[in-house]
């Protein structure tokens, strides 16, 4: 384009010398050839900056280090007057730190005694909030462990919900002595309590957990403004009427509180996170610990039953070889033969009284169980609604079903009394049970006794007799 304008201009000056009309000519070709260049400059790709050239990223380590080396931010008061062995991060109130303190001020020789008694003071309140700072801490940390957790407990307690239980009547062993049948009775039962306890213990929490949402949004909302406080606290100039060592001591009081209030506040925002996370795990816990109370409450009866099945066999063979052997027991002892047929009889009375007193204790369970259950809905139904006629309608027609308290209270002397009894009868029969423990040592006792007898009087026994 360039290279074209010199002629133009000759041209257009030779046709038109002198003229107005060709210097015009002359300055439009001159302006048209200007704008050309600067549209072709334009239409050209920038050139790209070598690789050399750009400036390469800094490493992250030597960023860190840079940040390393950068002066720290202003602290708080307390710091101005802090000594050289204080922590790295001078923000941070540590227990070594607040006990060199106290050491510093029970060696300063400035302060009276009821100054360092005083300074020694708040460095201990310090020292406290520094303990609920750990407490708060550990709360936290097992929270979110719980939270962590949760999905593989909801897994697992969903699969032992849906999984079938064996039939209690078919775990009992029916070759089971008496006394294997107690040990599975007693371990029955125990495992009973712990159910019942776990049941009532998970439905405590879904009972309380609406409540104590509301409580950790109150004490969120108190941590947030207590925070708020002590940072305008901090922010103040010390009392001028303190001394320097007690103005520190009273600002590291601050700020070990305020980490003790900022604990807390995690802990606080982390329970409302685990309880959310763990509200399926929760309601399925409630009810997996329902069916397993009431499992547990199926096997232990179907191990009282065989307990008192095995007792009473027991007691009818007992009976039947004391029969066969009071018959034919020599006449020397017919005594013995017949006593024992007497003790067996009494176990066999004592058995029978027992299973009727088990089923009595049940029977009073269950209507203790039945009674809670109905006062526990009609006083919520008393708490959301008032003591309205409504509610009274209903009381009264729940006192009207109510068993009589007279009856009651004379059913429960007359058990008092049956137990003594039964105690003073059960002692009595582990005495006589020692004494023929061992029927042999009885019988060759007797026949000494029968020898010395007939010795004395010159006769014989007859052995054959005797056995």
């Amino acid at each position: 384009m360039m290279s074209i304008l010199p002629p133009l201009c000759r041209r257009f000056a030779v046709g038109s010398a002198g003229s107005t009309l060709g210097v015009l000519s002359i300055a439009l070709v001159l302006i048209a050839g200007a704008l050309g260049s600067v549209l072709a400059d334009t239409r050209k790709p920038a050139r790209a900056r070598p690789e050399a050239e750009v400036e390469p990223a800094a490493p992250a380590a030597v960023v860190r280090d840079h940040a390393a080396r950068q002066p720290a931010l202003p602290v708080d008061a307390a710091d101005a007057g802090a000594d050289d062995d204080e922590e790295a991060d001078p923000s941070t109130v540590s227990e070594a730190l607040l006990k060199r303190r106290i050491q510093r001020a029970q060696d300063n020789s400035e302060l009276d005694e009821e100054e360092r008694q005083e300074v020694v003071d708040q460095y201990k309140r310090a020292l406290e909030h520094l303990s609920e700072e750990a407490e708060a801490a550990e709360k936290t940390e097992s929270l979110t462990v719980r939270a962590e957790k949760a999905p593989a407990r909801l897994n697992e307690a969903k699969s032992q919900l849906e999984s079938s239980r064996p039939d209690p009547a078919s775990v009992v062993k029916p070759s089971a002595s008496l006394n294997e049948l107690r040990t599975e009775l007693s371990q029955a039962e125990a495992d009973l309590d712990e159910s019942i306890r776990r049941r009532d213990e998970l439905q405590a929490e879904v009972d309380h957990r609406p409540t104590r949402r509301m409580e950790d949004a109150a004490r969120e909302t108190e941590l947030e403004e207590l925070l708020e406080e002590i940072e305008d606290q901090l922010e103040r100039k010390p009392d001028q009427d303190a001394s320097k060592e007690l103005a520190e001591a009273q600002t590291l009081v601050l700020r070990a509180r305020r980490q003790a209030a900022a604990a807390e506040l995690q802990q606080v925002r982390q329970e409302i996170l685990t309880d959310d996370l763990t509200t399926d795990l929760l309601l399925v816990e409630r009810d997996l610990a329902v069916i397993q109370a009431e499992y547990a409450q199926k096997l232990a009866d179907a191990w009282m039953l065989a307990v008192n099945s095995g007792r009473r066999g027991e007691i009818e063979l007992q009976a039947r070889e004391a029969s066969r052997q009071a018959a034919q027991a020599a006449p020397e002892l017919k005594s013995i033969a017949e006593r024992t047929v007497e003790l067996t009889a009494q176990r066999q009375t004592l058995v029978e009284r027992i299973e009727r007193v088990q089923q009595q204790v049940e029977s009073a369970d269950t209507q203790t169980t039945e009674l809670t259950e109905e006062f526990d809905k009609v006083a919520e139904r008393a708490r959301r609604a008032g003591f309205t006629e409504t509610v009274a309608i209903v009381l009264r027609r729940r006192r009207d079903n109510l068993p009589d308290v007279a009856r009651l209270r004379e059913c429960a002397r007359e058990r008092e009394h049956e137990t003594a009894q039964l105690s003073l009868q059960l002692a009595e029969l582990e005495d006589d049970r020692r004494t023929l423990a061992d029927l042999g040592s009885a019988v060759s006792r007797r026949k000494r006794e029968l020898a010395a007898q007939s010795h004395a009087e010159g006769g014989t026994i007859d052995e054959a007799a005797l056995r």
